[in-house]
């Protein structure tokens, strides 16, 4: 679980329009902790930035400090960190801390500087857990014409239980703007109907369903795999298999030979 349990603005100095500011928090002691981000706001919260980020200290010793080096202009600003841990998992951002500087203090001691109030935080909620990546998944040409045959070792979903996986697939190189979602609800997985003769890609990607949506782990690497396409079988090839089928009857009638023909008309293709 990341937290931010205590985020504190304190005024450094405030000179003219410019301010310098030091945020500070209690350090997370939990061990996988990488660093901590600490946004700004100058449109109460509509929009924000990045300030910047600092790593976790190590040992943990609190409070971990950040100085705003950004020009403050006048007027409201709001400040939040966001813990972020070794597997770039981030937490919801604290509650934002505002600060407002002052129109003008050209003139002003730095004792005159309205003070920065101490703002107690709940901890956030923890940064939600992300599917364990995919393994071995690869992609290999089906016993039919047009299909694929698709592998993989199914993850972890980040709680304990096997994720689901979406495959997709789209022309090379990686055309996913028409991609198609294919269906495997287990794996091995046959699935057919996939273009012939052009190379595809395939992908797929674990994922979790929880009441607040979808939550994905990463890409698999593509895999590119061109199916072999059937053989052209024309009109003159359905009437020499016709002929040769009606022939080995012990009488080949017109009827007979239509019917033969009928069935291989059938089978030619472009």
């Amino acid at each position: 679980m990341l937290r931010v349990l205590l985020l504190l603005l304190a005024v450094l100095a405030c000179t003219g329009e410019a301010s310098a500011l030091t945020i500070e928090w209690i350090c997370n002691p939990e061990p996988d902790m990488k660093e901590y981000r600490v946004d700004y706001s100058t449109d109460a919260g509509k929009t924000w930035g990045v300030e910047g980020t600092i790593p976790h200290p190590k040992p943990c010793v609190s409070p971990v400090k950040m100085g705003v080096t950004r020009y403050l202009t006048p007027g409201e600003k709001l400040f939040r960190v966001v813990s972020i841990d070794l597997a770039n998992n981030a937490a919801e951002p604290s509650q934002p801390v505002s600060y407002t500087v002052p129109a003008s203090t050209s003139g002003q001691e730095e004792a005159d500087v309205p003070p920065v109030p101490v703002v107690i935080l709940p901890p956030p909620p923890p940064p939600v857990p992300k599917p364990e990546a995919i393994k071995k998944f690869a992609v290999k040409a089906g016993t039919a014409y047009g299909s694929a045959i698709i592998s993989l070792v199914g993850p972890d979903d980040g709680t304990g239980r096997a994720a689901s996986i979406n495959v997709r697939t789209g022309p090379s190189p990686s055309g996913w703007g028409t991609s198609l979602n294919l269906t495997c609800p287990t794996f091995p997985c046959t699935v057919t109907g996939l273009p012939t003769g052009t190379p595809q890609d395939f992908q797929a990607i674990p994922f979790r369903v929880t009441d607040k949506g979808s939550v994905f782990g990463e890409f698999a690497p593509v895999v590119t795999l061109t199916l072999p396409a059937p053989p052209v079988y024309t009109l003159k090839d359905a009437l020499a298999a016709a002929s040769k089928a009606c022939q080995a009857l012990k009488t080949c009638t017109a009827k007979d030979l239509a019917k033969k023909l009928d069935a291989e008309l059938k089978k030619v293709n472009p």
